[in-house]
């Protein structure tokens, strides 16, 4: 198998378990080549460097493994000390696969891939800031507050979550739009089919945008954000980090049923 590994920058673990599981896989016969010749990817981070593979990844038939050394790790759920097991589960075929839906964000300069969300934010400014939601051509509302945020499944769990948004199974197919901090407290997230085009309308003077938490991007009046469904990137799904255990573990959910033992 052809694989390749992008590590977080400046991480000195990461650098060292790449080295380590590029020997590990030589020995059994897989080649270390660049990401644009890869059949499988592996992220040594958290989500940050997750996603930053992923993006490079969309329209690409390369798997992506997350190896996490990063903190929470929803998307790069592999601990270190099981990188050989699961790299082992995906050489025998044994790992099946999770959709990353991806989104294009198009908005003046910016030409983009979003795989967890896009946010529109009023910044530094204590001024709110007001917009048109366009959903599939219809109008969806206009809104006054801090800003806005278009996530995907993904995403659900990131800054969505804390905005009041769902969490969003992998297998649904789904867009979440939460507002931040709406003026008019009866708007509410709104979940949409995934493949609804979306266009997003800048009223005030000025606002920011926001891919997958990365440094914003300053908009004018009369910006125009267009969002629109742009396939998917296939993350490797390791066997010993099912769905609804990841995110009891991450959020701190009741550990077990009752009469279980612990």
């Amino acid at each position: 198998m052809k694989v390749a590994f992008v590590e977080k920058p400046g991480e000195a673990r990461a650098r060292s378990l790449a080295q380590a599981l590029r020997a590990w896989l030589e020995e059994r016969g897989s080649q270390v080549v660049p990401i644009a010749e890869a059949e499988l990817v592996v992220a040594l981070g958290g989500d940050g460097t997750l996603l930053h593979a992923a993006r490079a990844l969309v329209g690409s038939k390369a798997r992506l493994l997350g190896i996490n050394l990063g903190r929470l790790g929803f998307l790069a759920d592999v601990p270190p000390e099981r990188a050989t097991d699961a790299l082992e589960d995906v050489l025998a075929g044994r790992a099946g696969v999770r959709r990353l839906a991806a989104v294009s964000v198009e908005a003046d300069a910016v030409r983009d891939h979003a795989i967890n969300d896009v946010v529109l934010y009023r910044g530094a400014s204590p001024k709110l800031i007001e917009f048109e939601l366009y959903a599939g051509g219809s109008f969806v509302f206009r809104l006054r507050g801090d800003g806005l945020i278009v996530a995907t499944p993904a995403g659900s769990t990131a800054y969505a979550l804390s905005a009041g948004g769902p969490i969003v199974h992998s297998e649904v197919s789904a867009l979440t739009v939460a507002p931040i901090c709406p003026h008019t407290l009866s708007n509410r997230p709104i979940v949409l089919p995934e493949t609804t085009p979306l266009e997003l309308v800048l009223l005030s003077d000025s606002g920011l945008l926001s891919v997958d938490g990365r440094a914003p991007t300053a908009l004018k009046r009369q910006a125009r954000v267009h969002l629109r469904a742009a396939g998917s990137v296939a993350l490797v799904r390791w066997p010993g980090a099912e769905e609804f255990a990841v995110l009891r573990t991450k959020l701190g959910w009741a550990g077990h049923r009752a009469g279980d033992a612990g």
